[in-house]
């Protein structure tokens, strides 16, 4: 999970259904269930959540739904509540960063409140959460052309790559949302150009 979640996927831990289950659970409150919104926007949409979003009156009914043990997710929410009423998250640190508070529920922004909210009020929802693939780490090396290079760093003759399928132009580091997208759309030119010069 990242550091900074707004309200409307906040991050539950149950430390041992966690464990026991290998997955982790994001609860929504209610006034949040149709998305990133404040309140005031929630209000004026009235949107109900899709119909395969099942919304439970308890946290025990939404426990026995998703196969948690109901003591674990009650105890993990009120110790999350009552991180929430100090305006701390022990566990993740979310409100402590400017960059967390910015962009929180914009209600609140600026304030801790905008990334820290109780989670109180039925109807309780569970999305699963596991992990996917960003960006990538690997593939082959390339030069300025977008050749594939071999083992000594010659270009190989004929053989493009762009996107996932080259080696990161940044090396190990990620820059964000859509930090692929621009050396796919760079290097695809690059290789296309290099094809039509006939270098």
């Amino acid at each position: 999970m990242t550091s900074s979640r707004p309200k409307s996927i906040q991050t539950m831990k149950p430390e041992t259904a966690a464990k026991k289950l290998g997955v982790l659970f994001s609860a929504t409150p209610a006034e949040f269930r149709a998305g990133v919104v404040s309140r005031d926007e929630l209000n004026a949409m009235q949107k109900e959540p899709p119909a395969w979003l099942k919304g439970h009156p308890t946290l025990e009914a939404l426990a026995e739904d998703i196969g948690l043990p109901a003591e674990e997710l009650v105890a993990t929410v009120r110790r999350w509540n009552n991180h929430v009423a100090n305006g701390v998250d022990p566990d993740f640190g979310r409100g402590q960063s400017a960059h967390d508070r910015w962009w929180g529920d914009p209600a609140y922004k600026g304030d801790v409140r905008g990334t820290l909210g109780p989670i109180d009020d039925p109807p309780y929802y569970a999305i699963k959460v596991v992990s996917g693939g960003l960006g990538t780490k690997g593939g082959p090396r390339t030069d300025e052309h977008a050749r594939v290079l071999d083992l000594d760093g010659r270009p190989i003759e004929g053989l493009y790559a762009a996107g996932n399928v080259m080696a990161s132009p940044f090396g190990m580091t990620y820059g964000g949302a859509g930090g692929t997208l621009g050396p796919a759309m760079v290097f695809g030119y690059l290789a296309g150009r290099h094809l039509t010069d006939g270098r």
